[in-house]
C-alpha cells in the first residue's frame, strides 16, 4: 500500500504528532557491564546525554529489568548518572523506575524468597534515591499453583500500603495468562509481547479487556529480537514466512518508514498500551525511536502481516542452533 492510497483511506500518514508524553520507556540494562559482554556500554557521559534527552523528550518510566538478581552495576551506574542530571539541573524528576524479578520456584518456599525481595527492594530504591518503586514485573510465574501466586500478590499489597511499590504486574506470553491473572488477582499491571508480527494480544480485544480493567499495559519484544530490524535478512527459522516479510518490507518502502519508525508507530498508535520498552547503547537510536512515536499512524494499516504460528512470533518456540 502506497503512502498516497493510503492517505486516502485513512490508513497511513506520517505526519509528525506535536511533541507530548511519550509511550516510551528506556531499558537501563545496557549501561552495565556484564562478564562475557561483546559490546562495551556507553560512557558515564553518554548515558547522562541520554538520559538528559529522554526526560527533555516526555520520556519518564526507565525499566530496570532483572534488578533483583544482578550485582547491582548497572543500578549504581544509572544513580550516578542521574546525580549527574541533578547537579546540572536538568530535568529528571518526572523519572520513574520499573524493575521485574523471576524470584520464585514452585519447590521452594515462597516466604523466605518474599523476606529477600523485600531487602533487595530496600536497597534498590536506596541506590536510586527514590521512595516508591514504580511498578515490579514478577516473571517465570507459570510453575506456580494458584495459592502460591496469591501469597505473592498479597505480599506485594502489603509493600503498596506501605507505598514502597506503585503498581503489581505480571509478565505474560498469551492473551488467555493475562486475563486469567487479572481475572483472579488485584494486580496492576501486565507485561506483554506485541510487535507488527505478533498481534495477538490486539486481535483477540486482550488489549481492550485490560484497558477496560484499568491494567497498565507493558509492551516487550517490539522488534522481536531483531527480526522486525531486517525483515529479508534472517536465520533459515524464518524461511517459510521470507514472502511475508518480503511484503512488509516493501509495505515499509513505499510508505518511506525505516524498520524502527514501522515498529514503533504502530505500537504507540495503540490506545491501550501505556509503556513501551526499548533499549538504546547510544544517543541516536533513542533520537530515532522518539521521533518514530510521534508519527500519527493508522495500526490497521498493519493488521495484514500479523502472524499465528507460535514458531515464528513465540521465541520460546524458536531453535536457531540446528
Amino acid at each position: 500500500m502506497k503512502l498516497e492510497d493510503a492517505n486516502r483511506t485513512g490508513a497511513v500518514s506520517t505526519e509528525m504528532t506535536k511533541p507530548q508524553i511519550t509511550k516510551l520507556g528506556l531499558g537501563t540494562i545496557a549501561f552495565a557491564t556484564e562478564a562475557g559482554k561483546l559490546i562495551l556500554p556507553p560512557s558515564h557521559e553518554e548515558i547522562t546525554g541520554m538520559l538528559a534527552y529522554a526526560a527533555s523528550q516526555g520520556i519518564s518510566y526507565l525499566d530496570t529489568g532483572n534488578s533483583f538478581h544482578e550485582t547491582g552495576e548497572g543500578l549504581s551506574v544509572l544513580s550516578r548518572c542521574l546525580d549527574k542530571l541533578r547537579h546540572n539541573e536538568r530535568p529528571q524528576a518526572a523519572f520513574q523506575f520499573l524493575a521485574s524479578t523471576s524470584l520464585f520456584k514452585p519447590a521452594d518456599w515462597i516466604e523466605p524468597q518474599l523476606d529477600a525481595l523485600e531487602t533487595q527492594l530496600e536497597k534498590i530504591l536506596g541506590t536510586l534515591k527514590q521512595e516508591t518503586l514504580a511498578g515490579l514485573v514478577v516473571s517465570a510465574w507459570d510453575a506456580l499453583t494458584p495459592a502460591q501466586i496469591a501469597t505473592v500478590v498479597h505480599r506485594l499489597q502489603h509493600l503498596k500500603k506501605t507505598k514502597r511499590l506503585e503498581k503489581i504486574g505480571f509478565a505474560v506470553f498469551t492473551p488467555e495468562e493475562a486475563l486469567k491473572l487479572t481475572d483472579r488477582y488485584a494486580i496492576d499491571a501486565i507485561q506483554l509481547p506485541l510487535n507488527v508480527l505478533d498481534q495477538r494480544f490486539l486481535q483477540t480485544g486482550c488489549l481492550d479487556q485490560l484497558k477496560a480493567r484499568h491494567i497498565h499495559v507493558i509492551v516487550r519484544d517490539v522488534y522481536l529480537q531483531g527480526v522486525l530490524m531486517n525483515p529479508t535478512q534472517l536465520h533459515p527459522w524464518f524461511w517459510p514466512i521470507q514472502s511475508h516479510l518480503a511484503n512488509y518490507e516493501r509495505f515499509l518502502i513505499e510508505n518511506t518508514l525505516t524498520p524502527l519508525e514501522g515498529a514503533l508507530a504502530f505500537l504507540c498508535s495503540l490506545n491501550a498500551v501505556d509503556t513501551i520498552l526499548i533499549a538504546a547503547g547510544t544517543l541516536n537510536p533513542l533520537k530515532e525511536a522518539v521521533i518514530a512515536g510521534q508519527m500519527a499512524i493508522d495500526s490497521q494499516a498493519f493488521g495484514q502481516f500479523a502472524l499465528k504460528e507460535s514458531r515464528f512470533i513465540d521465541p520460546r518456540c524458536w531453535n536457531l542452533y540446528h
